[in-house]
């Protein structure tokens, strides 16, 4: 394993949380709050990492998915597998019922040997309240790879959706005595 992408992968990953893995955050120049979420649990090469954002106000006001998965190295000189280029397509199934969601778009890193595919699909505050409310969601990726929301997942898209429809903010995080230690450089 290629550490170096390991260590992309975490840094694109690592942000303070609040409860939830929910980070929350106001630009106060552009008056937009920026709602993030990633399940830290499911960072693993090969396989989709799912976040879940919000950008509520400001100019740009828009919700979605977004997924993030790190081909298996191959090495140097190795042939890396492309399924997910040029893909428009991700499919849902919330509690055994399909789910539409909006367009997708497909974006790439790229890492030393390697790249991170990364596909972004609008979805709507309905939609994410339907994946919210429901017990079990369900996605195929380009038609390639299949996987299934964890129950920390399916909070998240809850706590999300009720935000955006008005519920007010999380308190931020308490910091802890442990907490309170910075490095001095």
């Amino acid at each position: 394993m290629d550490w170096k992408l390991g260590g992309v992968i975490l840094a694109l990953l690592a942000q303070p949380v609040f409860a939830q893995n929910i980070t929350e955050r106001h630009d106060r120049f552009t008056g937009q709050t920026k709602l993030d979420y990633t399940n830290p649990g499911k960072v693993e090469m090969g396989h989709p990492t799912v976040s879940i954002f919000a950008r509520i106000g400001g100019e740009t006001a828009i919700n979605g998915i977004k997924f993030m998965v790190a081909p298996p190295l191959v090495g140097r000189f190795g042939r890396q597998e492309m399924p997910y280029v040029g893909c428009r397509k991700i499919e849902w199934i919330a509690d055994g019922r399909p789910l539409e969601l909006g367009m997708v778009i497909y974006d790439y890193l790229r890492v030393d040997y390697g790249r991170i595919d990364m596909l972004t699909q609008e979805a709507s505050t309905e939609a994410l309240a339907a994946m919210g409310a429901a017990s079990s969601v369900e996605y195929r990726l380009c038609g390639v790879t299949e996987g299934s929301f964890d129950g920390t997942d399916i909070a998240a898209a809850r706590a999300i959706a009720a935000r955006l429809q008005g519920a007010p903010a999380p308190e931020p995080a308490t910091e802890q005595p442990a907490m309170k230690y910075r490095p001095k450089f």
